[in-house]
């Protein structure tokens, strides 16, 4: 194939692909449109009293609204139980009509507690008492369209699922200033450069392909030229002033516009800020860096093994500030830590205007886009837990305890962190109560008050992990549950990216563990690791995106930045914003590939995934010692270690517990005066101590299921000494039956090596999981029942022969023994 037919076929499949997106957007525009309620202020409303009585209208210079459209407003804020109201004129413009939809999302993000407040920016009608709680009534009205769009972020954030949207068709407006599209970007968050940038690469794409392609370039400049039409005419309630012009004109506008916005200088900070801060780094640079850093340690500081090896060397890619950070890797344990580390005066330097200051509002952006992953995180606790008390510690601006509130509504967040964040956390109403300040040195403060302490991305962040740790047994009430996630150095992707893996995050990062070291940690300090999750942990970080970010940022850092070492010249500040633009094509092409990752689910692979995620429960602490075995259903786990069976000449061999297959998790430890001690999380207050022999005593209901099973295994002489149980959850009917049902309903134990069925295929992976190899596997027999010496390596039983699967792969760890 030569060049040419090369290049035509290349031609074609980027015409075949700008169609399918030109399409769906359209689609989903039209979509988005329809769900925008429209207001009618011929409706009947409340005209005994004026329109705006308890609640405040904030419109944009030259917005102006009837009394019809308030009324019908305030009215259908009040039927929808909203708090906050984005009122978008029905003669808005239609490409800011358009630029709106590709953001807002209506009805998700009504329900999306997180999602950020997209709106027109030109009227707004705004609770009093929430007025007031966000401080409104001190501050001037903003006073631009940009004004009123950050504004509407913001209150958001207050009301997080009371904010709704509506098209007013009452309600005037000015027609669009271009001059200040770039400031309107600005305010959503949004790269002027960056998205003008791309605007030009897409226009140009268009005329190739219609030029080199003419039936499907034709077709996707077709669908781009009339989109305008195709979304907003007919339109309910829209009547975009000069649909038709815009539409016919459409090509020419965008030119002008990403040309206009790519002319604009960059925003300026406020004249008393700028020079401050520049004037406070530049006598900090002046006095060197060197004393940023401690003196660099010769063993790891996880297991004190010497003579580490370096992993990676690095600038601070993701601000740019000067210096150069060492991570280095221990060839005992793998723990990775930056060395030499940074003192408290260089995490101080390294951490200023990153979540704050500067760079708050960025910050902000990217952990508001993570909901499904803190309902993911939340979620986790369901088979296990209902919390009551949760402290999230490294909470920053309480993102996480906002969206956990719509999975656990009856629960108490609180959060703690170093940051100003948590305060305002705390007066926006995402936390109960924010503590501000080192978890080791509030530990004595809050000890025992939590029955729930997790820590997400936070320990990597600390100096001490250890200390970390034991503050969280302080803080833990006894049989409390602990969740953490944090980035896995030993995955495949961390290698592949080097330096330019994003969770290096340096230089803020010092310890990232192997999730091998952290379980160890978390068993010596008497936790029992309950689930372990690495794919589905996954947070869609986008890694190769990241990578790209990191790497165009190292090429020519911002001259502009406050701690820049260079003269901000016009080359510098031109280079800066060619590499930005010929990036585009990378962040494209490097989304393409994470999405593909996401979409074949390379990411729920160990090796593969880059985080790890794992709960952890204090049965230590409960019972005050180790558990022999954690179980999670189907399996079936023993009350003490297999022995030789008799007339060998040693103690007979111990027994079993069976189980059919549901939502729980059990705890156990052998006893020797014949006792079985039964609890439970949700009923605290009735643990029984029953006799296994003799007359029987008086179960609970919750318990009586399973104390009749083990009644029953202990007068076959399977386990007569007793046990501690716990258990996580009210056992349905299923669970617990005596010997002959037990067995009798060995199908609801079927699974293969990989794959379970019947309600455990639909669990997620990391459930299939146990903390016990088999012990004598020629000798000893699965689960007592089975006629067959379990094989060596076997992992659960099967119905249809009722021997022992065999194990297969890395990830099925659980055996019946």
């Amino acid at each position: 194939m030569t060049r040419a037919h090369r290049s035509g076929h290349r031609t074609r499949w980027a015409a075949a692909v700008a169609v399918t997106a030109l399409g769906a957007g359209t689609v989903r525009a039209r979509r988005r449109l329809a769900a925008l309620p429209v207001l009618d202020p011929a409706g009947p409303h409340d005209t005994a009293r004026p329109p705006l009585t308890g609640w405040q209208l904030i419109t944009a210079p030259g917005v102006v609204a009837d009394e019809a459209t308030l009324r019908a407003a305030v009215a259908h804020a009040t039927r929808e139980g909203l708090r906050v109201v984005d009122l978008i004129p029905a003669h808005l413009d239609a490409e800011s009509v358009l630029g709106l939809l590709r953001l807002l999302d209506p009805a998700a993000h009504r329900t999306d507690r997180c999602a950020p407040g997209h709106g027109a920016g030109h009227a707004l009608l705004v609770a009093d008492d929430l007025h007031q709680r966000a401080g409104l009534d001190t501050e001037p009205p903003p006073q631009s369209v940009a004004g009123l769009i950050r504004l509407l972020r913001t209150l958001k954030e207050y009301a997080p699922d009371a904010t709704g949207w509506a098209i007013a068709p009452g309600l005037r407006s000015p027609h669009p200033d271009p001059a200040r599209r770039a400031e309107e970007l600005r305010a959503r968050g949004l790269p002027p450069a960056l998205l003008s940038a791309a605007q030009l690469a897409g226009l140009a794409l268009l005329v190739k392909c219609a030029l080199s392609e003419p039936r499907w370039g034709a077709a996707a400049a077709a669908l781009y030229w009339l989109q305008p039409a195709a979304v907003l005419s007919p339109a309910r309630g829209l009547r975009p002033a000069g649909l038709a012009r815009a539409t016919a004109s459409r090509p020419l506008r965008s030119l002008s516009a990403a040309l206009r916005t790519l002319a604009t200088p960059p925003a300026e900070q406020p004249r008393s800020a700028a020079p401050a801060r520049h004037a406070a780094y530049t006598a900090e640079l002046a006095a060197g860096i060197d004393r940023f850093f401690e003196p660099r340690r010769t063993d790891c500081p996880w297991c004190s093994a010497p003579d580490p090896v370096v992993r990676v060397r690095m600038p601070d890619l993701l601000q740019g500030k000067p210096g150069r950070f060492t991570l280095e890797e221990c060839r005992h344990c793998g723990h990775v830590f930056q060395n030499p580390r940074l003192t408290p005066d260089g995490l101080d330097f390294y951490y200023r205007d990153f979540y704050e200051g500067l760079g708050g509002e960025g910050a902000s952006l990217v952990l508001g886009r993570m909901t499904a992953t803190y309902r993911d995180r939340a979620e986790l606790l369901r088979p296990f837990t209902t919390p009551t008390a949760w402290l999230d510690v490294g909470t920053a601006g309480g993102h996480f305890c906002n969206v956990a509130r719509g999975v656990w509504p009856d629960t108490r967040f609180d959060g703690l962190d170093m940051g100003e964040g948590v305060r305002e956390a705390e007066r926006r109403g995402w936390i109960d109560t924010g503590y501000q300040g080192q978890f080791p040195e509030l530990a004595d403060r809050l000890a025992g008050r939590y029955d729930t302490v997790s820590m997400h991305h936070y320990l990597e962040h600390t100096r001490d992990p250890f200390a970390e740790l034991d503050a969280a047994v302080k803080v833990l009430a006894p049989g409390g549950h602990l969740l953490i996630e944090l980035p896995d150095p030993e995955s495949r992707i961390a290698r592949l990216l080097g330096r330019y893996w994003l969770p290096w995050f340096q230089p803020q990062h010092q310890h990232l563990m192997p999730a091998g070291n952290l379980k160890q940690a978390l068993e010596t300090r008497g936790f029992t690791v309950l689930a372990e999750q690495h794919g589905p942990a996954h947070q869609n970080n986008a890694d190769f995106l990241g990578a790209v970010a990191l790497a165009a940022n190292g090429v020519v850092p911002d001259p502009l930045a406050p701690w820049a070492t260079v003269r901000p010249t016009r080359a510098r500040r031109a280079a800066r914003s060619a590499i930005q633009a010929m990036a585009v094509p990378c962040y494209a092409a490097a989304l393409a590939v994470d999405n593909l990752r996401t979409a074949v689910d390379l990411a729920r692979r160990v090796t593969a995934d880059p985080l790890v995620r794992l709960l952890a429960h204090g049965f230590a602490t409960e019972y005050h010692r180790p558990p022999e075995a954690v179980w999670r259903a189907p399996y079936a786990f023993r009350l003490t270690p297999p022995a030789a069976p008799p007339g060998t000449g040693t103690a007979p061999r111990t027994g079993w517990v069976a189980a059919a297959n549901w939502h729980v998790a059990a705890a156990v430890a052998p006893r020797d005066d014949g006792m079985l001690r039964c609890g439970s999380l949700h009923h605290p207050a009735e643990t029984a101590e029953l006799p296994l022999t003799g007359p029987a005593g008086h179960a609970p209901g919750w318990a009586a299921r399973p104390y009749a099973a083990l009644r029953t295994l202990a007068a076959a002489g399977i386990g007569p000494g007793g046990a501690d149980l716990y258990l996580n959850a009210t056992l349905p009917d299923a669970v617990g039956c005596p010997a002959p049902s037990c067995w009798s309903a060995r199908p609801r134990w079927r699974s293969r090596p990989r794959t379970p069925t019947g309600a455990a295929a639909r669990r997620p992976a990391h459930s299939w999981r146990g903390c016990w190899p088999p012990e004598s596997p020629a000798t000893t027999r699965c689960a007592g029942r089975c006629s067959s010496p379990g094989p060596a390596g076997c992992s659960r039983p099967t119905a249809a022969a009722g021997r022992c699967a065999p194990r297969t792969g890395a990830r099925s760890r659980a055996c019946c023994w």
